[in-house]
């Protein structure tokens, strides 16, 4: 004969009634613990769920205080990482406005250049921006744009007539169907 221990020792406890048991988010319930059994999928009302034995959940009990803790100090850890990493875009910036960093209209100027000579060396490495800067009251809204330091586009200049002979070389290739010999 079964005693009323036997019974809630089988007894197979849902996502709800888990986390109430474990005093936990059914977030932290579902990362930390696997469940004992999954009813399949196509089980109708119950498709999908996951089931956990008192068993189970007794054993991780004594453990739910340092998964937790280990869990903020994770959180602060990566709230910090993105902190800083905000910091250090909004010095970027800051160095860009002061080393007189242009954005890609005046980069065209200097260069002579079209947008999309502009665009196409600027994706492909050879005139990558140095950083971007922030255009906030010229429009509506604030824009991120991309900027080249002076340094760089004087760099730039004396090398635009083999890139651009590497571009005709490029596009006579693709147009006849040839690879470059590597």
């Amino acid at each position: 004969m079964a005693t009323n221990r036997d019974k809630t020792e089988a007894l197979f406890l849902t996502v709800r009634t888990a986390t109430a048991y474990l005093g936990c988010s059914r977030e932290e319930l579902l990362a930390w613990v696997e469940p004992d059994r999954r009813l399949p999928d196509d089980v109708g009302p119950l498709s999908g769920t996951r089931l956990w034995q008192r068993a189970t959940l007794d054993a991780v009990r004594p453990q739910v205080a340092a998964w937790r803790e280990r869990d903020r100090v994770a959180a602060a850890d990566r709230a910090a990482e993105i902190e800083a990493q905000q910091a250090a875009a909004k010095a970027r910036r800051k160095g860009m406005r002061k080393g007189g960093a242009v954005t890609a209209k005046v980069v065209r100027e200097r260069l002579q250049c079209s947008a999309v000579e502009l665009d196409r060396w600027a994706a492909d490495g050879r005139l990558p921006p140095d950083g971007e800067i922030v255009l906030a009251g010229l429009l509506p809204k604030t824009v991120h744009a991309r900027a080249w330091l002076p340094a760089t586009i004087a760099a730039a200049k004396a090398a635009i007539d083999d890139w651009r002979a590497q571009d005709r070389a490029k596009t006579l290739f693709k147009r006849r169907g040839l690879r470059p010999v590597e």
